[in-house]
């Protein structure tokens, strides 16, 4: 947050490189959302899809993959969960189901 100081509330986009998604939010919520989503629903650090002092760089296929899913999250979101037809839709997030983990869990749980 420091590195963004008196940015926290620009768009995204204008202050970081090669942000893809979320481009118009607040620059201190995309951080968040790194943080508290992506980082905690998979429980990695910043640079398990990032590299170090080159954030904008797409050289580790770990961010690529982040990428796809994030694009998976928001279809499911927004197109297939609509069908539901509720007043107040549920939404999907890493953790869904990551669970913390950095794959997916794939077994259905027995009861």
């Amino acid at each position: 947050m420091s590195t963004i100081a008196g940015k926290e509330d620009m768009p995204a986009g204008q202050v970081f490189k090669n942000v893809q998604f979320m481009k118009d939010v607040p620059a201190k919520r995309l951080l968040v959302q790194m943080d508290s989503v992506f980082g905690r629903g998979l429980s990695y650090n910043c640079t398990s899809c990032h590299v170090a002092n080159d954030w904008a760089s797409d050289s580790l296929p770990r961010k690529k993959t982040a990428r796809a899913m994030v694009e998976i999250m928001n279809d499911i979101n927004t197109t297939e969960l609509a069908k539901l037809g509720r007043p107040r839709t549920p939404q999907i997030n890493c953790i869904t189901c990551h669970r913390g983990n950095g794959s997916p869990g794939t077994a259905i749980p027995s009861r």
